[in-house]
């Protein structure tokens, strides 16, 4: 539908609610069906997992980028939803839960207000991702706004990104199977935090490559490990699904 639109409204509602209520809808039960399959090395199996939309990130900008000025925007958008679409059928098809909860879970699990472990992680994991999407959102623009790269080198520091993302999913929570999830997400969001700071020294298309590959390493042991730490949180596995879905909204 965002390649039919001709407004802002329309725009908003295809881009913003329609794709954000279907992400949400894929990406939670696709974290949460995880744990009934492994008792054991949970954290590469949720960091592989959790890697696919990373390396979608590499893809989807290139695409557009390649196609939009051959084809325009509209068919350009298309083709993503067609690549989507196909890539997605697999999932869809061989995804089922395998224990499922004796009864039907509650709207709301009211027990997660009192569990303070659960409440002061889900906080942290709040404030910690307002600071990420400054580096998500603005990495790109600021490259291209002080003229440290040219347009098309800055465009591709999101694609750089998301690459070097894929292995902070998989390698750090890989790890976190030995240390343990939480010994490694402290590091990881301090470590993020100061690359963050260290844009603001950034004066050169080397450094910036640099930062992009080093904040998407790190990005991706905060984006990746919080549901491995929901999971040690969380007494009652029949739980999971619902208390990582409301911390996830």
């Amino acid at each position: 539908m965002l390649s039919l639109c001709t407004t802002y409204w329309q725009v908003l509602l295809a881009q913003g609610f329609c794709v954000g209520i279907g992400a949400g809808c894929l990406f939670v039960p696709c974290v949460a069906v995880r744990p009934t399959y492994f008792n054991t090395k949970l954290g590469l199996v949720v960091g592989l997992a959790a890697s696919g939309s990373s390396f979608g990130g590499v893809i989807y900008p290139i695409v557009l980028y390649r196609l939009i000025d051959r084809i325009g925007f509209g068919w350009s958008v298309r083709a993503i939803g067609f690549i989507a679409l196909g890539t997605l059928v697999i999932p869809i098809a061989v995804m089922r839960i395998r224990v499922k909860p004796p009864k039907v879970r509650a709207l709301i699990d009211w027990s997660a207000f009192t569990d303070v472990s659960y409440m002061l992680f889900t906080i942290a994991s709040f404030i910690g991702f307002i600071g990420l999407y400054v580096i998500l959102f603005y990495l790109s623009y600021f490259a291209d706004e002080r003229h440290i790269t040219d347009t098309q080198m800055a465009f591709y520091l999101v694609p750089i990104f998301n690459a070097a993302s894929c292995f902070g999913r998989t390698l750090p929570n890989a790890l976190s199977d030995k240390t343990g999830p939480l010994n490694l997400i402290a590091p990881g969001a301090l470590i993020i935090g100061i690359l963050i700071l260290c844009m603001i020294a950034v004066a050169s298309e080397a450094a910036i490559i640099v930062v992009a590959v080093l904040t998407g390493f790190f990005s991706g042991v905060f984006i990746a490990m919080p549901p491995v730490c929901f999971v040690a949180l969380t007494k009652d596995k029949t739980k999971i699904g619902t208390r990582i879905g409301w911390v996830l909204e």
